[in-house]
């Protein structure tokens, strides 16, 4: 099910602006400038996105993130969930039970490059650890000088500044104060993504025989799934995505790509579940028409095409019906070039987060913001670029965007 399909959907541009939601569910995602969000009633979404944002969460139970940059977060009533994501963040969660967020990678090296959280309640409040952090990684102690009446959260091994806890003392945090990055453990999530391999000339009714081509595939209970590409002349590669069951083979899909494009497959995640099983693809160009390649699926995806020019390798995220292989959505996902034209991005892993998708790629110049656009450099460095994107279900949004060195 689509986690926002009951909710008021509102893109900002990439100016500063000054934006309330509605008195219901609203999904408000900044994009390029300094913004004043404000959810109102309802349980909201809200990401500010990039540049120095204010956000508040107002009634209900939000969903509240700063994205890049150092913001001023306040979750106000209800029981709500708090990630200050990069960024020296001051992060308020104000009535009810809150969850504050910290992660790996994502605090400072100094007090004053990292998330300050102004009013942890000890007994009510919890901090929520997310990036693969555990609760024995961490040290936890009392901060000195103009820090002495505060909770310094470390990461043990690398000496990062997680979080401070402002006005509570060290002796009252407890491994009870925290909790593993989701409250109740989603279904075991299978990854696989690797170097591409070639159909052609084997036995694709034998598992056996394309098991050991070695390629990208996954196994979720009795289910395993392979996917790459068949060299179908001299100068053409279509993708290829089989599934087998207890070694039978349910189904063999050849017909997602069938132009003159180099198409491959190269990725899959799925948590066994009927509608969460997505797939990676190649594209290096529009060759023939549209009912011919993955634009068919992709009319209300993030990027609907593979846009203009020609060459570049761009990626296409893709849900699949398990059952019969059928494509229900997809999108392109691209980087962009000054010029306008899309430029090559690759799919480096895939995972799931609830019922989103998140999509680590290797992105050439430029990689985009959640509005499509090309995101501005701000610390020099050369392509490739690590770059996190993450969709709604049916692909049709995408509600972040990160790439380090990288702001509005």
């Amino acid at each position: 099910m689509d986690e926002f399909l009951n909710f008021q959907i509102s893109l900002l541009d990439g100016t500063a602006q000054s934006f309330s939601g509605s008195n219901g569910q609203d999904l408000i995602l900044g994009l390029g400038g300094s913004d004043t969000l404000q959810g109102f009633g309802g349980d909201d979404y809200i990401n500010g996105n990039v540049e120095v944002d204010i956000i508040s969460g107002g009634d209900g139970n939000d969903t509240l993130r700063g994205g890049m940059n150092n913001d001023i977060i306040s979750g106000d009533a209800g029981n709500d969930t708090i990630y200050g994501d990069f960024g020296a963040d001051t992060v308020t969660g104000g009535a009810g039970a809150d969850y504050f967020v910290v992660a790996d990678g994502r605090g400072g090296n100094s007090a004053a490059t990292t998330d300050i959280v102004t009013d942890y309640t000890d007994g009510e409040d919890k901090i929520l650890l997310d990036g693969g952090i555990t609760f024995s990684d961490l040290s936890i102690a009392q901060g000195d000088g103009d820090l002495s009446a505060d909770t310094i959260l470390r990461k043990i091994n690398t000496g990062e500044i997680l979080a401070i806890l402002k006005n509570i003392d060290s002796l009252t945090i407890e491994s009870t104060d925290f909790l593993p990055p989701t409250v109740t453990a989603p279904p075991t999530v299978a990854s696989s993504v690797s170097e591409t391999v070639n159909f052609a000339g084997v036995d694709t009714t034998s598992e056996a025989a394309v098991r050991a081509l070695g390629g990208p595939s996954i196994t979720v209970d009795n289910t395993t799934l392979y996917i790459g590409y068949e060299q179908v002349s001299s100068n053409n590669q279509d993708p290829r995505l089989i599934s087998f069951t207890n070694g039978v083979r349910d189904w063999y899909r050849t017909d997602y790509e069938v132009t003159n494009d180099d198409s491959t497959g190269t990725g899959l995640v799925w948590d066994g579940t009927t509608d969460s099983l997505y797939a990676t693809f190649t594209s290096t160009g529009s060759q023939g028409t549209p009912d011919q390649d993955f634009r068919e699926f992709a009319t209300n995806g993030w990027l609907r095409s593979y846009g203009p020019g020609g060459g570049a390798k761009v990626s296409i995220l893709a849900r699949i019906d398990p059952a019969t292989g059928d494509v229900l959505d997809a999108t392109f996902i691209s980087a962009i070039l000054s010029s306008g034209n899309s430029n090559s991005l690759s799919v480096t892993n895939l995972g799931l987060d609830g019922d989103n998708v998140v999509v680590s790629a290797s992105s050439f110049f430029s990689p985009r913001r959640i509005d499509t656009t090309a995101m501005q450099q701000t610390v020099s460095g050369g392509s490739p670029f690590d770059y996190t994107i993450e969709f709604t279900p049916n692909l049709s949004a995408a509600v972040r965007a990160e790439a380090p060195g990288f702001g509005s």
